[in-house]
């Protein structure tokens, strides 16, 4: 095979790295050992819900490109690439519900599409954003911690809680936008949900 979905050459493809071996228990980062990083033991102290995350790719140079192109340059077929193996873990997860992270409406106006929901199949919006933010890939460090929920659930859809929910994002960064959805769903009576993203950086 010379092109993975006639979309990228083997070398291009084999310069995404996954995630293997040991990996933080909570949010699914490269670890040493067998344990929970850092960063989620602070959320720990400061949430009051508890990740269960899996993340497939490092956030390195190649993912960064390929973020650059499907994201930012109108590059939506770009999503192929990892639409398959982004269901294939997601059916191992077992949800009854996939929930894609959304994006306000003047980003999807402006972009064009939800790049989290092209690498998806079969989903449901059942997180709503709020408001319009700058994005989370503008924003330092310090102020992607600091932002407010923007999240809220559409209850007109009427999805019993009792399901097993799936959290979709692109990228886990600091963790901010998936404890905003883990609580949003929780307080909505959600509380067996999972998430996972197709990198952590």
């Amino acid at each position: 095979m010379v092109l993975r979905n006639r979309l990228i050459c083997v070398t291009c493809q084999n310069k995404f790295q996954r995630i293997t071996g040991f990996q933080c228990m909570a949010c699914g980062r490269k670890m040493q050992d067998e344990s929970i990083c850092d960063e989620c033991l602070r959320w720990q102290n400061t949430s009051s819900v508890a990740v269960n995350h899996v993340a497939l790719y490092e956030y390195n140079d190649m993912m960064r490109k390929f973020f650059q192109c499907y994201k930012f340059m109108g590059g939506y077929h770009f999503a192929e690439i990892f639409k398959k193996e982004m269901m294939l873990h997601i059916r191992q997860l077992k949800p009854d519900v996939i929930v894609p992270i959304p994006v306000h409406e003047c980003t999807f106006n402006e972009r064009g599409f939800n790049q989290v929901e092209g690498l998806l199949v079969g989903y449901t919006r059942l997180l709503k954003k709020a408001e319009a933010n700058k994005a989370q890939s503008l924003k330092t460090r310090a102020k992607r911690l600091n932002v407010e929920n923007p999240f809220t659930v559409n209850l007109d859809l009427n999805v019993q809680n009792n399901v097993k929910i799936c959290i979709v994002d692109d990228v886990y960064t600091t963790g901010a936008t998936l404890h905003h959805a883990y609580n949003s769903l929780y307080t909505a009576g959600y509380t067996n949900v999972c998430s996972i993203t197709l990198a952590r950086a």
